[in-house]
């Protein structure tokens, strides 16, 4: 159902409070005048279907702690219009995730009073990119005295940006994409802990063959899109360039991955141009030259 009025919680939130399967009006409150070390959820019913939008006030006094089983400490469903205030701080991997968008000229804030520790992050459309779901014009990210008005990965305020291999979700495909390209596939969990905020849409970042999963057959159409330095939401490769294109030669390509894959990864990258080498896919050939340019 949908709530209109207003629930308070007068000491923390240790576990999950939920709207599920509704919405919270523009006149509904969630009012927490203790911490949060749990979840405070507006979501869709099973994920799915109608609700989740938050056009009301989620209000928390104290602190979001996170290390819940859920990994975030503010979850909106769907479509932020309203307003989120955190008295606190942000602090122990906590996140303020919107899966939707925050509106167009509705002014929809998320205000942290305090200050955010480096595994923290607030995150807009942070299950993948989603045309339509958007940071809008005249909605603010405000934390502490500075405020943001779009994505901002210094500060993990992120807005998930529509491109196919942007793994530091800078909007940009380039050579700085390389080392957290293959960070992610070797170690998810390594992942998360130098881009928080972006685990949610990792796989929508790295499915580059648009396969639905995020494997080292992705690495072939990576290249590809790297190598024009093509930023798109498709999973054509660009015309003419990379292993599929034919215009860069194997050398080029070893020289890229080489170059951009830190140390402690190389033997990992090996392991995956193995694996594409010794399959039926139709670029082998030309990663079996790739693999004996760089040793492997």
């Amino acid at each position: 159902a949908d709530l209109t009025g207003t629930i308070l919680v007068t000491g923390d939130v240790e576990g999950i409070l939920r709207i599920r399967g509704g919405s919270v009006q523009s006149a509904g409150l969630i009012q927490v005048d203790g911490d949060v070390s749990g979840t405070v959820q507006v979501e869709q019913a099973g994920g799915a279907g109608n609700g989740g939008d938050m056009a009301g006030a989620i209000v928390v006094g104290g602190t979001l702690v996170g290390g819940s089983p859920l990994g975030a400490s503010i979850l909106i469903g769907d479509d932020l219009s309203g307003n989120v205030a955190v008295g606190g701080d942000l602090t122990n991997g906590a996140r303020i995730y919107v899966r939707g968008s925050m509106n167009n000229g509705s002014e929809a804030e998320i205000e942290i009073a305090g200050t955010t520790e480096t595994d923290t992050a607030v995150v807009v459309d942070y299950n993948g990119w989603h045309f339509g779901d958007d940071w809008g014009s005249g909605a603010t990210v405000v934390i502490g005295a500075t405020t943001y008005t779009g994505n901002t990965p210094s500060a993990h305020v992120w807005e998930i940006q529509p491109c196919r291999g942007d793994m530091n979700n800078d909007g940009q495909l380039n050579n700085f994409d390389i080392d957290p390209f293959v960070l992610a596939l070797v170690d998810p969990d390594g992942y998360e802990a130098e881009f928080p905020g972006l685990e949610g849409s990792m796989v929508y970042h790295g499915d580059c063959n648009c396969s639905t999963t995020f494997n080292n057959f992705d690495l072939d159409p990576f290249v590809d899109l790297l190598s024009e330095g093509c930023c798109t939401t498709d999973c054509e490769p660009c015309e003419g360039f990379g292993p599929g294109g034919g215009e860069s030669s194997a050398q080029e390509v070893a020289a890229l991955l080489a170059d951009g894959v830190a140390t402690e990864r190389y033997d990992a990258v090996l392991s995956i141009i193995s694996e594409i080498a010794a399959s039926d896919e139709p670029t082998a050939e030309f990663w079996s030259e790739v693999l004996e340019t760089l040793g492997g």
